[in-house]
């Protein structure tokens, strides 16, 4: 097992983090010009002599007949190294012809898919998530699902994934934490502790330390501890200030209450981040948990009904803002024995063809106890015996579906609970831990 010192961790969140993305259009309008039944006749005066008719009826068919054998080649002769000489420009061209034709129109869109890679250049950047960013090839617009049972780490590792992408000044991000499972008032000190490394306890309840940092003698060592978690709590608390131009958290009490509500505050903040910092600069969305969401005007049969609207709804908030979405989801209970798979999603596969990359998480020490084998000891029990070392959780995330890069392999966290943190295991343990559970 892995040994670390949970009061000496690394301060993953110390850096204080540009895509500028415009609409695709990739609507296309083609109509077959072959079926002579189609030839209209509109511009056919009324008043004429049935022969006049019919001599311009006999034209007009004449001339679709020629401008079809002019403009269709059924059988062409392609070569895949020859240069274009269609000029975008020349409004003359035939297959561009004038605004509004669908030929031109998906030229453009091409034109601004390019455009929007361009500015893309590396993806966003997860500087304390190496692995996860070098496996995603940098992280991209779409809808990203954290599932797993209660109390595998989900919403800890998603939250630690958000902060970390958002507080990187080179991404242009504000992250938004729409947390409809609890208040903001039982958020805030998790994000305080993930980011100081101190325990959530100290976070949200300072008075309680405050009084035993009092009533402690001098001599006693933890003391000085307490004084330390105090500190560091204030310290987290003016991150959290200072960063408030790149993360916030919303709920309830700021009038999120269904999906009609998050879909106007995401319209709402995209158009403040742009207006006050410029185009380059967007959002990125995490919602804990997608199974609480619910809509105002919409009535269901089923939940698994719901929650379909509720996968295509997130994915098309990803597509139409160009952003990053992430959800946590729960799976159904699973059976010691076994991992959790696709499968297990609650109530609809819909998630699974909706999402871009699915994060199925498994924490064998909250399954097996002490008999778990994917884990941690830390540095303060390595001397004691090991029947003695309390295991600690490494978190094992399949990357169970993945559309935004090759990758379909497993990556591990360290994961801290108390201080809901979670840390990329090293490239040697990554190679154990494989190992070990495939």
């Amino acid at each position: 097992m892995s040994k670390l010192n949970d009061f000496d961790l690394p301060d993953p969140f110390d850096d204080d983090i540009e895509a500028s993305d415009k609409d695709l259009d990739l609507s296309l309008d083609l109509e077959s010009d072959s079926d002579e039944e189609d030839i209209s006749y509109d511009n056919l005066e009324l008043d004429e002599s049935d022969s006049d008719k019919e001599q311009k009826i006999n034209e007009a068919i004449e001339n679709r007949k020629n401008n079809i054998g002019q403009d269709v080649n059924l059988n062409p002769v392609v070569d895949i190294n020859q240069e274009s000489d269609l000029d975008p420009d020349n409004k003359d061209n035939i297959l561009v012809g004038p605004d509004g034709d669908p030929v031109k129109a998906a030229i453009d869109a091409y034109n601004t898919f390019d455009q929007i890679a361009w500015n893309k250049k590396s993806g966003y950047q997860l500087p304390h998530f190496p692995f996860m960013q070098k496996k995603l090839e940098g992280l991209d617009e779409g809808l990203y699902l954290f599932a797993a049972e209660s109390n595998a780490g989900k919403t800890a590792l998603m939250t630690n994934v958000l902060y970390d992408a958002c507080t990187c000044k080179e991404n242009h991000l504000v992250g938004l934490y729409f947390s409809l499972d609890d208040s903001k008032q039982l958020v805030i000190p998790r994000v305080i502790s993930m980011v100081q490394n101190i325990p959530i306890s100290a976070s949200a309840k300072p008075y309680t330390y405050k009084e035993l940092y009092e009533k402690a003698n001098d001599t006693d060592p933890k003391k000085s501890q307490y004084k330390d978690y105090l500190d560091k709590r204030e310290a987290g608390l003016k991150k959290l200030i200072n960063n408030a131009n790149c993360f916030q958290i919303k709920d309830n009490n700021d009038g999120i209450t269904s999906a009609e509500d998050i879909y106007k505050c995401i319209q709402s903040m995209v158009t403040y981040v742009k207006a006050m910092y410029g185009d380059d600069y967007n959002l990125i969305v995490a919602i804990d948990a997608l199974d609480d969401l619910r809509f105002k005007n919409e009535r269901f049969q089923s939940d698994t009904d719901r929650h379909k609207l509720i996968a295509k709804t997130c994915k098309d908030w990803a597509t139409e803002f160009h952003i990053p979405v992430f959800g946590s989801r729960h799976l159904n209970k699973i059976r010691m024995d076994r991992k959790p798979c696709l499968d297990d999603l609650k109530d609809t596969s819909e998630y699974v063809y909706e999402a871009t990359l699915v994060f199925l998480l498994y924490n064998e020490v909250g399954k097996k106890g002490q008999s778990a084998n994917v884990c941690y000891t830390r540095a303060d029990q390595q001397n004691l015996p090991e029947n003695q070392r309390e295991k600690q959780p490494v978190i094992e995330i399949a990357w169970a579906k993945n559309k935004a890069s090759s990758y379909k392999g497993k990556s591990y966290c360290y994961f801290f609970p108390e201080f809901s943190k979670m840390i990329e295991v090293s490239e040697q343990d990554k190679a154990k831990y494989d190992a070990i559970s495939y």
